[in-house]
């Protein structure tokens, strides 16, 4: 099983096509997991499976920590993580691990404090 893993889920619809093209089906050639769980990837053929972001958590820990900076505190820590989510839908294949192989799928979001940048949010990690 190969897994194509675009940048967004626009890209990933973009490797739908590319599969078609070729012939092929998701997922039962390759798996596609898009990024960003846009309202359109549960409605692709077949839905897409996506990382969710905490989008809302995200923006309130960024506005406290621009907040605290504006007013010259010092922020309690120049980064916070939070838990990314694997939104599982029908583009992925069921994993196949041989004996020795085992794996797992951990994500976070970042928002960190750069000083010389202002804050950086970032995706999966």
């Amino acid at each position: 099983m190969k897994i194509s893993l675009p940048g967004c889920d626009g890209q990933a619809i973009g490797v739908y096509h590319a599969v078609h093209q070729l012939g092929l089906r998701v997922p039962d050639g390759p798996s596609v997991i898009g990024f960003d769980d846009m309202p359109s990837a549960r409605w692709a053929i077949p839905p897409l499976t996506t990382i969710r972001l905490p989008l809302a958590e995200m923006a309130a820990s960024a506005t406290s920590m621009v907040l605290k900076l504006a007013d010259v505190e010092r922020l309690p820590q120049n980064r916070v993580e939070l838990a990314a989510e694997l939104v599982v839908r029908e583009s992925t294949a069921p994993a196949q691990y041989s004996s020795d192989t085992s794996r797992s799928w951990i994500g976070s979001a970042l928002v960190t404090a750069v000083p010389s940048h202002g804050l950086v949010a970032s995706a999966p990690v």
